[in-house]
C-alpha cells in the first residue's frame, strides 16, 4: 500500500507539469496536429489543445500518408509522404501556431521519377536531419516499383531545397536477394551516438532479419557498399516470440541509448553497445544494454513512436482505437515502464474535443511558447482550485528580439490580477495579508495597467515591451546581462475574499 501511493503521489507531481508541445501525423485525415498543454495540467485534455499545425488537403502541398515527421533544431518540421514521394518543410514563420500560410509550407526534394526525381523516394518513410542542409530518408520498394534505401539529401547551393542535380545519394542500397518486395524495408534512420548511421529494417522474409542496421563507411567513397560497411546492430528475430517484429521508429537518449518501437510485437526496448564492438549482444554474459522497457498487447495496440525525454521518460505515441499519447514513467526505480501505473495517457481522442483518428507518428515541438527562464521560489500556495499558480516566461531572451510573453496557469476562471517584476529575488510570506508568499525584493514593479482575467481554463497572459518594464520610478528598459523576475499577484475566494501569489520566473537578458 505504501508503494502504491508513493508512485501516485510521484505521478501525481510529475502530471502536475506542463507537458511539452507535440505534433502528430494523421494519416486518415492528413493532417499535422499540434497538441499542447495550454492550462499546464499535465494533460491534453482541453478542448482547444489540439489543433491543426497543417492541413494537408487544403494546403500549399499536398499529403496522402505523412508517414514520418521531425523536428530540427531550429524547429523547423520536416515530413516525409509514402503516397505523394515527397519531402516537405514547414516553419511557423508568423508566430500564429500553425503553416498553413503563404511561405510556410515549401518543398524540399520531389522523390517522384515522374517529376525528375533523381533519386526516387517511392515510399518514403523516415526522416532525421543533421543540419539545415542535410537531410536523410528511410524509404522502401512496394508492388508499384520504388526502390529500398537510405537515402542522403544536400542543398549544396543553400537554396532551400535538395533539388538541383547533384544533390541527391543512394547512400545504401540493401540487396534483395529473393527480388521480392520485403527483402527489405527501411523504416528510419538516424546518426548514433559514435557518429554513424543507423538503421531499422522491417524486412518480412529470410533475406535479412528485423532489425538495427549500422553503417560505416570505412574507405571514404561516400556511400555504404554491402560487406564489411554493413553490420547487424541488433536483430529483432527473437526465439520463442510469436509475434513478428516490425521496428518502425528510433530515436537516442539523453543518456547515448537507442529507443526503437517494435508495432509488430508492441515492445519498446532500449539499446546500448556497452562494449564498443559495433553490436549489442543479449544475454548474462555481455555487458551490452538489450531491454523491454514496454510492452503493449500484440495485435490489439499499435505503438508508432517512442520519443525520450532528459529525464529518462518517454512519451509513446499510440496509433489504434482509440489514438493515444503516454507518457512513460519509472515511478519504482527499475529503468523500465512495465508497471500499471507506470503508464498514463496524456491525450485520448475518444475522450478529446478533437480526433486523431491514424496517427503514424509524432515528435516534440517546440516553435510554440518556447519556455525561457529559470523558475524559483519552489511551488507557490495552493489556491482554491487547488492546485498552485505556475508562472513560465516563452519567446526571446534576446533584447534585440524584445519578445518575452508571461504565461500563469492554474489560476481560478476568472480571477483578476496582474503580473509584478523585480531584478532581486526575495522571500516574504503573506504580504499585505495575502495567502501566498512574494518572491521578489528590492524595487518591485507593478504591471497594473494590464491586470488580467484568468481565462476559462485559469490562464492569463501578457507579453512584455522590455524597452518599458514598469518601475516604481517610472517605466525602465533591460539590459543586456539583467535579470528580470517576474510573479503573478491575483484575487481568490477561499472562502472569503483574498488574494494570492504565483511562483516566479526569471529570464536573463541577452543581446
Amino acid at each position: 500500500m505504501v508503494l502504491v501511493l508513493g508512485a501516485l503521489a510521484l505521478q501525481a507531481e510529475l502530471r502536475a507539469q506542463r507537458a511539452p508541445s507535440c505534433l502528430v501525423s494523421d494519416i486518415d485525415r492528413d493532417v499535422i496536429w499540434i497538441v499542447r498543454d495550454l492550462d499546464a495540467d499535465g494533460l491534453y485534455a482541453g478542448s482547444d489543445e489540439v489543433a491543426p499545425f497543417y492541413d494537408g488537403q487544403s494546403g500549399a502541398l499536398r499529403l496522402s500518408n505523412c508517414a514520418g515527421l521531425t523536428v530540427s533544431e531550429d524547429q523547423t518540421v520536416w515530413l516525409t509522404d509514402t503516397v505523394e514521394d515527397h519531402v516537405l518543410r514547414l516553419r511557423d514563420l508568423d508566430g500564429d501556431g500553425d503553416a498553413q500560410d503563404a511561405g510556410e509550407a515549401t518543398l524540399w526534394y520531389d522523390g517522384s521519377l515522374a517529376n525528375g526525381g533523381a533519386v526516387e523516394l517511392h515510399s518514403a518513410r523516415g526522416v532525421w536531419v543533421e543540419n539545415e542542409a542535410t537531410v536523410w530518408i528511410a524509404t522502401a520498394d512496394s508492388l508499384t516499383g520504388g526502390r529500398d534505401a537510405i537515402v542522403r539529401l544536400d542543398d549544396w547551393n543553400g537554396d532551400g531545397d535538395a533539388l538541383d542535380p547533384g544533390e541527391q545519394l543512394y547512400y545504401y542500397l540493401p540487396p534483395s536477394p529473393n527480388g521480392s518486395v520485403g527483402d527489405s524495408i527501411p523504416t528510419s534512420v538516424v546518426r548514433g551516438p559514435d557518429g554513424v548511421i543507423y538503421y531499422t529494417d522491417a524486412c518480412t522474409t529470410d533475406a535479412r532479419p528485423p532489425g538495427v542496421y549500422r553503417l560505416v563507411d570505412l574507405n571514404g567513397s561516400g556511400v555504404i557498399e554491402n560487406g564489411a560497411e554493413v553490420t547487424t546492430f541488433r536483430s529483432l528475430a527473437l526465439s520463442g516470440s510469436s509475434a513478428t517484429s516490425f521496428p518502425w521508429s528510433l530515436a537516442v537518449d539523453s543518456q547515448d541509448r537507442f529507443v526503437l518501437q517494435d508495432w509488430g510485437t508492441g515492445l519498446t526496448w532500449r539499446l546500448r553497445d556497452v562494449d564498443g564492438d559495433g553490436y549489442v549482444s543479449a544475454g548474462s554474459s555481455t555487458p551490452d544494454e538489450f531491454v523491454p522497457v514496454h510492452s503493449l498487447p500484440a495485435g490489439q495496440e499499435i505503438g508508432w513512436t517512442a520519443l525520450p525525454l532528459d529525464d529518462g521518460s518517454l512519451y509513446l505515441l499510440v496509433g489504434s482505437a482509440p489514438t493515444q499519447i503516454r507518457h512513460l514513467m519509472d515511478l519504482d526505480g527499475d529503468d523500465k515502464f512495465l508497471g500499471a501505473m507506470e503508464s498514463v495517457p496524456l491525450y485520448d481522442s475518444q475522450l478529446s474535443g478533437v480526433e486523431i483518428r491514424l496517427a503514424a507518428a509524432m515528435h516534440f515541438y517546440d516553435g510554440w511558447q518556447a519556455s525561457i527562464g529559470t523558475n524559483e521560489c519552489g511551488v507557490a500556495v495552493p489556491n482554491s482550485t487547488g492546485a498552485d499558480a505556475w508562472i513560465e516566461a516563452t519567446g526571446s531572451t534576446s533584447l534585440g528580439d524584445n519578445r518575452v510573453e508571461l504565461f500563469v496557469y492554474r489560476l481560478p476562471v476568472g480571477a483578476p490580477g496582474y503580473f509584478l517584476n523585480s531584478q532581486d529575488p526575495g522571500f516574504v510570506i503573506n504580504p499585505g495579508g495575502s495567502l501566498g508568499i512574494l518572491c521578489l525584493g528590492g524595487a518591485i514593479g507593478r504591471h497594473g495597467d494590464d491586470v488580467f482575467s484568468a481565462s476559462s481554463i485559469g490562464v492569463a497572459s501578457l507579453a512584455l515591451d522590455l524597452t518599458q518594464l514598469p518601475r516604481p520610478g517610472g517605466p525602465a528598459a533591460a539590459i543586456v546581462g539583467d535579470t528580470w523576475r517576474f510573479q503573478a499577484w491575483y484575487r481568490d475566494a477561499v472562502p472569503a475574499m483574498a488574494s494570492n501569489l504565483s511562483n516566479v520566473v526569471g529570464v536573463t537578458i541577452t543581446p
